[in-house]
């Protein structure tokens, strides 16, 4: 299995028939909703297309969407593999080109006025003024940085080592350097605009600009386990988010992310592996190292406060992209200058979710509680544990996206000047904490909304089918039932909706409120 995560627009295909083929296109006008504050009339441009929309990414600086379109089953539930994809030219009114396709494993994503095609041994860049290819590159693409134009492309021989970085707008190589991939990466992240870390088989720095960096080789993989699976993590595909990676397949009996996170600190770089917790610099010369004990050693992170130290051992690792059962969950607090034990402690559960820092305290979450403890000498303070017959398994803390109604205004549900904790549960049930773990608030998940995007102006909510725009003051302006994948671009509204995109000139509502 490959896993894919792609950075914005992505749509997935098979390159089948790259044909011209004409599709028609109605254009009309509609009032769709009204406007909350005003009670008037809110109209829309409707672009019906033959098939469903399944996807589109509109363009501020061409004036133009990508839109892939989808055919449906005779069941009209289902889809079909065939389908097109087309620009359409808002200024021209008219489709710059259309190709037949078929979705399958070759992929597609837009970067600005970029159009990338590509499959696991080749990558295309298309014009977007007429769909015919620019450059072409026989490699298999690993991971894309839409800010700068670059991808990170490994050659499709076995095994290689050559990591290349690609310039996307020309197809120019900019730097090559040997990067560990035998068993893919285990993730890559950005620490600032040119610098990323790659952990696989250890960790490597990376500067995006020119290749350059460090590499830290360390076991953290174990080929000889066999466990059970805690956390079936859903399929990963395709995500619309900053930027994208690809994980290659690995033996299926291989245990990985036995890790830390790398934690920089000045000159100092903290790294934890599946054998040892190693503190070098920023030459890979080691300054101190502590033996880890590995049954109890999994995934953790690494965090610094003052002069100390502290591990987070979860409890977990990954086999073949799903959370395991694997050592033990602990915290550990460390001198940072010699890497001496100032205490230890074991946890109560059988895998940490995740944990939060509040002052001089260190909370964890557990999939059916969540304890308290003293980060200055690791003494217990509290805990509480939660019926998940009713609820489900708590899935995680809710952060700042999660909105909810309060007397007509649509305000977030954590407060970040308030010392509250809120939790979700497997069945969407929320419950809103204070410092002493007693319920101070419960939240249904009909009465939930989920922060989409923000700009200048408007904030986009969503809650199942239904699509909210509000002000900057939290005030309902649209309510649109069916409209999705809503997106603002040079003031104006789209989202789609079964066969048809559909665009909201916002300056109808601004002018209205002025």
């Amino acid at each position: 299995m490959r896993v894919l995560l792609i950075a914005f627009l992505t749509l997935i295909f098979t390159q089948q028939s790259f044909s011209q083929k004409d599709s028609k296109i109605l254009t009309s006008d509609t009032i769709l909703t009204k406007d909350l504050i005003t009670n008037s009339d809110v109209k829309a441009k409707v672009y019906s297309f033959e098939d469903r929309v399944y996807n589109f990414y509109i363009d501020s600086t061409s004036n133009t969407t990508t839109i892939s379109l989808r055919k449906l089953a005779k069941n009209k539930k289902e889809f079909k593999s065939e389908g097109n994809i087309l620009v359409f030219d808002f200024n021209k009114n008219e489709i710059l080109w259309n190709k037949e396709i078929s979705y399958d494993n070759h992929n597609f994503f837009q970067l600005d006025s970029l159009l990338v095609y590509y499959a696991n041994k080749d990558i295309e860049l298309w014009n977007i003024r007429n769909g015919k290819e620019l450059w072409h590159s026989d490699r298999n693409l690993y991971y894309s940085i839409p800010k700068k134009k670059i991808a990170l492309t490994y050659p499709n021989s076995q095994n290689s080592k050559k990591l290349e970085a690609i310039d996307i707008s020309t197809g120019n190589s900019l730097w090559k350097r040997e990067i560990e991939n035998e068993n893919g990466w285990e993730d890559i992240q950005s620490v600032n605009d040119s610098l990323y870390l790659i952990y696989s088989n250890g960790f490597h720095t990376l500067n995006i600009n020119d290749g350059k960096g460090i590499d830290f080789k360390a076991k953290t993989d174990d080929k000889d386990y066999t466990g059970v699976i805690i956390v079936s993590a859903a399929s990963i595909a395709l995500a619309i988010l900053i930027d994208s990676y690809e994980i290659p397949d690995v033996e299926p009996s291989v245990v990985n992310n036995i890790r830390s996170n790398v934690l920089i600190d000045s000159s100092d770089i903290f790294f934890a592996s599946r054998k040892k917790l190693s503190k070098i610099d920023n030459e890979t010369k080691t300054l101190w190292e502590v033996e880890l004990a590995k049954k109890d050693i999994s995934h953790s992170n690494l965090f610094k406060k003052d002069s100390v130290l502290y591990m987070v051992n979860y409890g977990y690792a990954k086999k073949e992209g799903k959370k395991i059962e694997y050592g033990k969950p602990y915290l550990k607090a460390y001198n940072e200058s010699n890497g001496n034990l100032i205490y230890s402690l074991m946890l109560e559960g059988e895998s940490v979710l995740d944990y939060k820092i509040k002052k001089d305290r260190i909370i964890f979450l557990y999939d059916n509680g969540i304890s308290q403890y003293s980060l200055i000498d690791g003494e217990f303070i509290s805990n509480r544990k939660f019926d998940t017959k009713n609820y489900g398994n708590i899935t995680s803390f809710v952060d700042s996206n999660v909105y909810y109604n309060n007397n007509s205004i649509y305000q977030p549900l954590i407060k970040e000047e308030k010392n509250n904790y809120c939790i979700t549960f497997s069945t969407g049930y929320i419950q809103l904490l204070n410092s002493r773990f007693e319920t101070i608030e419960e939240k249904p998940y009909e009465e939930l909304y989920f922060l989409d995007s923000k700009y200048n102006e408007f904030e986009i909510l969503t809650q199942d089918t239904l699509t909210i725009l509000i002000n900057k003051e939290g005030t309902p302006v649209l309510h649109l039932p069916n409209f999705y994948y809503a997106i603002i671009s040079q003031g104006k509204l789209y989202g789609k909706n079964e066969n048809s995109l559909l665009e909201i000139d916002l300056n109808q509502i601004v002018k209205r409120e002025d």
